[in-house]
């Protein structure tokens, strides 16, 4: 079992998302670890929709019985991620996978591969 202090999933409003925080409420659950929502708004007209999903998610974690909290923070989505990870001092970042592979990926450089790059915590890839 997972034994953390506390975990970050980042939200960017796709089903991804919401698979990932599934993972999260089995972590949370056995780990009564505390969770931070995290939505990256990397375009100020974007802000509103990116606290709709932190807070969309937030709620279903708390419906579960999770201690969980949401925080939008502008810039791009893996330097937020990978600073609020260092910021709340997570043990585990749970990120939902866009499941682009070959080429595409290669030229797109998913925000989940930089993340991995920057994290100083272990990242939990889930695929949908």
């Amino acid at each position: 079992a997972f034994a953390g202090k506390h975990i970050l999933l980042p939200v960017d409003g796709s089903r991804h998302s919401d698979v990932a925080a599934a993972t999260v409420v089995k972590l949370a659950k056995q780990s009564q670890a505390p969770v931070t929502v995290i939505a990256a708004s990397a375009d100020a007209s974007k802000q509103a929709e990116a606290q709709a999903n932190a807070n969309r998610i937030q709620n279903l974690l708390k419906q579960e019985g999770v201690d969980a909290r949401a925080e939008v923070r502008s810039g791009q989505p893996d330097v937020v991620i990978s600073e609020t990870a260092q910021h709340c001092q997570a043990d585990l970042i749970v990120m939902g996978s866009h499941g682009r592979s070959g080429l595409g990926r290669l030229l797109i450089g998913s925000v989940s591969e930089k993340v991995i790059g920057q994290a100083r915590c272990p990242v939990l890839v889930v695929k949908g």
